[in-house]
Parts: C-alpha cells; sequence; structure tokens
C-alpha cells in the first residue's frame, strides 16, 4: 500500500506532466534540463529540497508511461494530440489507461474518426454502437 506522501507525489509530478507547457520542455532524454526545470517549478511552490528530489526522481517512470501510452497508439493521433492530452494515473503513477482513453472519446476537440478509432480498442461493443449512431447523427450521415 502506498503511503499519503507517495500518492501526493505522484499527483504532483502528474500534474506537472499533464500541464502542456511543461510537457514540451520535460524531455527524458536531457536529464539535466528535465531535473532543473522540475527543481525550479518545485521551488516555487515552496517544496521542501528532499520532496524535490524525490519529485524528480519520479518524472522518469511516470513519463516513461506516457511514452509507452503514446507509442501504443502510434498512428491513432497526430503531434497536435499529444500536446493536449490529459492523462489520467493510478495511484502509483501509472497511466489509467482505460480512463484516459474515455476522456479522449468524449472529447470534442478529437475528431470522429479519431474517436471512433480509439473506442474500438477500449469499449465493448454495445458502447461502440452507441458511440456510432450518435457520430453518425451528429454529422448526418456525411463522410468522417
Amino acid at each position: 500500500m502506498l503511503t499519503l506522501k507517495e500518492i501526493i507525489l505522484v499527483k504532483l509530478v502528474a500534474g506537472c506532466i499533464n500541464d502542456s507547457d511543461s510537457r514540451e520542455i520535460i524531455n527524458p532524454t536531457q536529464d539535466e534540463i528535465c531535473e532543473e526545470f522540475i527543481r525550479k517549478r518545485t521551488s516555487n511552490l515552496d517544496i521542501p529540497l528532499t520532496l524535490q528530489e524525490d519529485i524528480v526522481a519520479l518524472i522518469k517512470p511516470i513519463l516513461s508511461e506516457v511514452f509507452n501510452f503514446i507509442h501504443d497508439h502510434d498512428g491513432i493521433f497526430t503531434e497536435e494530440h499529444y500536446c493536449s492530452f490529459k492523462f489520467c494515473y493510478y495511484a502509483d503513477g501509472t497511466v489509467d489507461r482505460v480512463k484516459t482513453a474515455d476522456l479522449l472519446i468524449h472529447s470534442e476537440w478529437l475528431d470522429a474518426e479519431t474517436r471512433f478509432v480509439l473506442a474500438c480498442q477500449y469499449w465493448s461493443s454495445w458502447d461502440m454502437s452507441l458511440l456510432y449512431s450518435t457520430i453518425y447523427t451528429n454529422l448526418r450521415g456525411s463522410k468522417f
């Protein structure tokens, strides 16, 4: 079982990663830039130095989860889509793929085709038929 401290640290890191401006700066291949950015951001929040180091240590594994999700859905989304994603996480820092997919499927900023393809991967056939009829009604028979 995770401690309250661990859960809160994951929430802080997840919030930082979900911020689209931060995500562009946080690059796991550039350790020093990434760590410096996180330290600067957490020092502005008056977070103690020991906790800042814990946050820096969590960035890579959680960011790795995000990149795994993106890699697994390669070809479905565009680069612009990736910057707008808001990921859902479990308390241990892993991406909650089903909740994240549900958010994306229900988002209005994704086109109908992308939402449909994603729903095909995560939803039951019953839910798919409901989504299809909704999309079809909204588009009034036009091709998407």
